[in-house]
């Protein structure tokens, strides 16, 4: 099973003699959404709790904060690797001439094996949860919000 997508955006040289750089870039796919399922568990369940004892319905408003978190996830990710992703792509390495953009597609068949922007995203995703997790747990959830921009 292709568990992850990617868009992949094509440079070429200006001047034609034969160079091009591909560049794959993370989206919403399986893997993610798996996560995002995964994540949402262990939150509901400390939400069953002493402190809350929310209902078992909310597991499905705790998946939707799952996937929003995921979407900033992959707008920060996506900044964070901005510039590692652009190099390489203003100049040939053949010639030296400029490089332009040749177009930008999805990856059909998809990838079973992540790229290392997945691998950057998930880790982000993870941090952001167990953080997510600490404050609910310790009920200071006021204190991580605060130290936030």
């Amino acid at each position: 099973m292709r568990l992850f997508s990617h868009t992949i955006a094509d440079y070429t040289c200006s001047q034609h003699c034969g160079y091009h750089r591909s560049i794959a870039a993370a989206n919403l796919s399986y893997f993610h959404l798996f996560a995002a399922a995964g994540a949402a568990i262990p939150l509901w369940i400390i939400s069953l709790g002493d402190p809350w004892r929310l209902p078992w319905y909310y597991l499905f408003c705790i998946l939707a904060g799952e996937l929003v978190l995921l979407i900033l996830v992959g707008l920060a990710a996506g900044l964070l690797l901005m510039p590692f992703t652009m190099r390489g792509t203003q100049v040939c390495k053949n010639c030296g001439a400029a490089m332009f953009l040749a177009g930008r597609h999805f990856d059909p068949l998809g990838s079973s094996k992540p790229h290392w922007s997945d691998i950057v995203m998930f880790a982000i995703f993870v941090a952001m949860n167990v953080m997510i997790s600490y404050g609910f747990m310790w009920g200071n959830i006021e204190s991580l919000t605060a130290s936030l921009p």
